[in-house]
């Protein structure tokens, strides 16, 4: 039967060969038509992203200049250099307009930095199992307090919400005051009362009272402006 398929006999039930030419003509015209049909389409299709590809890397380009062209100004501005027009004159408040962005990002740079230091002493006070003075508590102010009663309430809330403020952050009121009394929460802190010293204790346990404190008055500040009216 094998030799059937590949050879069939004469008065077998295989098709006219004018039969099987005519049907392959018509496949074989029909995969023209349809190639021809996707072929404009796929060159179409191909043609826009290559488009769209061009324009978001010369976007990019742009947008890496403007950058560039933005931080030299800054950079010429703070050494104390001045802009000019294209008429190459002093341009005043182009040069005024820079200087106030510098103050900004340099303002925004010690921010973060002050912040980065005070999560670098937590770490460095939470790692440590040494005697803990008042000196010791990563307090959140700026100049550190030299005694519980430096810590002033508007000096905490500026530590804790300035750092929001700057451009860049991702962080919101609600999740940097929530984290912050679960951090000074005076039970969290039993450990660390109990290995300060006798002389700064008092101290210390008021200093952490306070700021406990204000950030529950700034978590009632959140909350009610959470509100909607």
């Amino acid at each position: 039967m094998a030799g059937y398929f590949a050879f069939p006999p004469p008065g077998s039930a295989a098709a006219p060969s004018t039969f099987r030419q005519t049907l392959g003509d018509t496949d074989v015209n029909a995969l023209h038509s349809s190639e021809s049909q996707r072929q404009p389409q796929e060159r179409s299709q191909y043609a826009e992203q290559k488009t769209e590809t061009q324009a978001q890397a010369r976007a990019q380009r742009q947008q890496l200049e403007r950058e560039q062209i933005r931080l030299g100004e800054m950079e010429w501005v703070r050494a104390g250099g001045w802009l000019r027009d294209a008429s190459g004159r002093k341009d005043k408040a182009r040069t005024e307009q820079v200087r106030a962005e510098v103050r900004l990002v340099d303002e925004e740079r010690k921010t973060l930095e002050r912040w980065d230091a005070y999560e670098a002493r937590w770490n460095a006070l939470l790692s440590s199992t040494t005697p803990v003075t008042f000196a010791d508590m990563p307090w959140p102010a700026s100049p550190p307090p030299s005694s519980a009663e430096d810590l002033a309430s508007d000096v905490i809330s500026e530590f804790f919400l300035g750092p929001l403020l700057v451009r860049s952050s991702t962080v919101v009121m609600k999740d940097r005051i929530r984290t912050s009394i679960l951090r000074w929460h005076p039970d969290k802190l039993s450990a660390i009362v109990s290995r300060t010293v006798e002389g700064d204790l008092d101290s210390v346990r008021a200093g952490i009272n306070t700021v406990f404190h204000v950030l529950r008055s700034l978590q009632d500040l959140e909350r009610s402006m959470d509100i909607p009216a």
